[in-house]
């Protein structure tokens, strides 16, 4: 792959096109891309995500280090575009909460969603 390619980025000697993305919303590194939904298949969403666990029983006061340190991380406009660019949704800060993923969590695993 060229350095100065994105690898979702098409190659424009190429001949390749995308009929949809498979996530709840458009892209907003493929705006022009529809969803799956708009295309007619509203049950087919897959999407990736990342999360931060501890052992449990780590100390309250670790967790609160360690997700002050990923928000700072997420806050940073150069670590933030490089993920946009690369096709990340990125919560907003109350998304990325302990207790938010806690309750993102539940929720899918109660719905029977394979996680």
């Amino acid at each position: 792959m060229r350095p100065d390619r994105e690898p979702h980025t098409p190659d424009p000697g190429r001949s390749i096109k995308a009929y949809g993305i498979a996530t709840e919303k458009r892209s907003p590194a493929l705006p022009d891309v529809p969803t799956t939904k708009e295309g007619g298949l509203p049950e087919f969403q897959v999407s990736a995500w990342n999360a931060m666990f501890a052992p449990k029983g780590t100390p309250g006061e670790i967790v609160t280090k360690l997700n002050a340190a990923l928000g700072k991380a997420l806050d940073d406009e150069s670590t933030r575009k490089r993920l946009l660019d690369l096709g990340a949704d990125l919560p907003d800060k109350a998304g990325r909460s302990p207790e938010a993923l806690q309750s993102w969590w539940r929720a899918r695993s109660s719905a029977g969603a394979r996680c």
